[in-house]
């Protein structure tokens, strides 16, 4: 995996197909030699292309401010576990970062559903957990957890009784569980099913928790499949309590989620201010569900 720091100078380039945002750097990212280019998301923020060359293609993504970040989480966790595609090449400018990846080409688990692929998602999740226990870098808290809590219980006021409950939850959390890199976007469109494994894409928001959002996430994108997501998750881990573990895993994920939009993240994508009433809905189910493990 190289490295460049600086930006490269732009020369005459002799395809002009290259995207606009990856010009300046075509000459240092070897991006000259690609006659095909095949934009597959753009996000204000963030934008992901398909770059080929006959039978050769790699995934180039450019990530701005906060997206920037999935270089350091390669770099930090990424390297010597096979959980993610490998990366080629990238270069990093003043806020920006760009990555050349390794191009798996296969449909991922939201395109073309597959109850094996969900299962071995659940058992690749437990793999990554383990790896990383008592991972060091960016984590959460409980006080981390409970200003998301303050500042959506000021748009929905239905939730602030459940305060109490959800911070005694937060403290057996993180009193009785390691922190672990969690991928904090563990949806069916990130996970890609090779037949005999699933690997892991986009992990710009991950950080160090030890909460397990990230099997509420796959459940939620694999409609139908949650009690055997559940038991292949049980059986792989031999983690206790794991249906507790989802519960108050979900509410941190959705607290986190929830407060980002409100503070700004429909900005990145508009779409999520429709997202957002149903989020708060479900955040509310699983604050409700916390009484069933509440003592006394």
């Amino acid at each position: 995996m190289n490295e460049h720091s600086a930006k490269a100078e732009i020369r005459s380039l002799p395809d002009v197909s290259i995207p606009e945002v990856f010009q300046p750097y075509a000459t240092v990212l070897g991006l000259c030699n690609y006659d095909g280019w095949e934009k597959l998301r753009g996000w204000e923020l963030s934008e992901v292309w398909r770059a080929s060359a006959g039978q050769q293609s790699h995934i180039l993504k450019i990530g701005i401010s906060r997206n920037a970040r999935e270089i350091t989480i390669y770099d930090e966790f990424l390297q010597r576990i096979e959980a993610a595609p490998k990366v080629i090449d990238y270069v990093k400018d003043q806020g920006i970062a760009i990555i050349k990846l390794q191009d798996l080409q296969a449909p991922n688990l939201e395109q073309a559903p597959n109850e094996d692929g969900y299962e071995m998602a659940a058992v690749q999740l437990s793999k990554l957990r383990q790896a990383t226990v008592q991972a060091k870098g960016q984590g959460t808290s409980v006080n981390d957890h409970l200003r998301d809590f303050d500042r959506i219980a000021l748009y929905e006021s239905r939730l602030k009784r459940h305060r109490p409950v959800v911070l005694h939850h937060l403290v057996e959390l993180y009193d009785g569980f390691p922190p672990v890199l969690t991928h904090n976007d563990y949806h069916t469109k990130n996970l890609i099913y090779t037949g005999g494994d699933v690997r892991i894409l986009d992990w710009s928001e991950a950080y160090v928790s030890p909460h397990l959002g990230d099997l509420y996430s796959l459940i939620s994108s694999a409609e139908g499949a949650r009690n055997q997501i559940v038991s292949a998750y049980e059986q792989a881990s031999g983690e206790r309590n794991v249906h507790w573990q989802l519960t108050i895993g979900a509410i941190c994920w959705l607290m986190e989620r929830i407060r980002y939009f409100l503070d700004g993240g429909t900005e990145e994508i508009p779409i999520a201010k429709e997202w957002i009433p149903d989020l708060v809905n479900d955040l509310l189910m699983h604050c409700e569900m916390l009484k069933e493990w509440t003592k006394g």
